[in-house]
């Protein structure tokens, strides 16, 4: 069965300004404002979810941003300034005088040295995540926008696979692999910035088909189901995908065979399962699409 719930994501953001090329220009102090679609809460973690089932995501502090000056080249840092747990959050750093729009884009970490070239922003997704309690890690969920520099508007470019499992092991690491080897999950994506409705990050090589998400001794529970979350390229998945869970008494190994699809700013929650089951397939059961909208 599939159910599907609206996430409201937020806005981090990495801010590729665009100015007057060619111009040689002394850099001044500027605030960003940012915020999400549908001007929701703009925030940077997963909040529990209210009645509705609808998960809101949070700023925190420290969170970074970049830009790219003319929209070209190398990025510049932009920190929060203030609005951490507020529904939008400033950002602060120097552009030249003349720039009045911007390409953003979150988290700071996952731009690169090209950053904009020809209206292609480059950016790099990280092989190995970090478990965070009900959420996925801080800087994980890239974010990116376009428009006018006092006020942008982020949209996300991923999606989230979210598994939640009870038993009585330790976790150490979990290992996701799709099946499909044409696919990669990480290594170096871009986008076009000068898009119009909805982003769409293409994978450009360099990767490979698995993720690692470090968890660092995660105790389950045998009646409460803990969930984990890895954040994955959108798009159609052929012939499924595995989980090696290693705990501390050895690795468990789950597996579906099942063709699935996520889209942008949607996640795919999988039924809960025991750790120490006899293997099956994870979505034999009637997977549960979680098609939340981040945004």
């Amino acid at each position: 069965m599939i159910r599907r719930i609206t996430l409201l994501f937020s806005s981090l953001l990495i801010l590729c300004c665009g100015c007057q090329k060619g111009r040689n220009q002394d850099s001044s102090p500027v605030e960003i404002w940012a915020s999400m679609e549908d001007c929701q809460r703009t925030k940077t973690t997963l909040s529990e979810p209210d009645a509705r089932g609808v998960y809101y995501p949070l700023w925190q502090e420290k969170d970074e941003i970049a830009i790219c000056a003319d929209a070209t080249g190398p990025a510049s840092r932009f920190t929060l300034s203030s609005g951490a747990g507020t529904e939008r959050a400033s950002f602060t750093g120097s552009l030249p005088a003349s720039c009045t729009t911007a390409v953003g884009v979150y988290p700071y970490s996952v731009t690169t040295v090209r950053g904009i070239s020809d209206k292609v922003l480059f950016i790099s997704l990280p092989a190995e995540q970090q478990y965070v309690p009900d959420s996925f890690a801080d800087g994980a969920f890239p974010m990116v926008a376009n428009g006018p520099i006092t006020d942008l508007t982020f949209k996300n470019l991923c999606a989230v696979l979210q598994f939640s499992v009870t038993g009585d092991e330790v976790v150490q690491s979990i290992v996701l692999t799709v099946k499909d080897e044409n696919k990669t999950l990480n290594g170096t994506a871009t986008v076009r910035v000068d898009y119009e409705e909805e982003p769409q990050l293409t994978m450009s090589g360099g990767g490979s088909n698995s993720l690692i998400l470090n968890c660092n001794g995660v105790a389950l529970n045998k009646q409460t189901p803990t969930a984990f979350y890895f954040v994955i390229p959108a798009g159609f998945y052929a012939g499924g995908f595995s989980l090696i869970i290693s705990t501390l008494h050895g690795d468990v190994v789950k597996n579906t065979s099942s063709d699935f699809w996520v889209g942008r700013s949607k996640m795919m929650s999988i039924p809960t399962f025991d750790c120490g089951d006899a293997d099956g397939d994870l979505l034999g059961g009637g997977s549960e699409e979680i098609g939340y909208d981040f945004d």
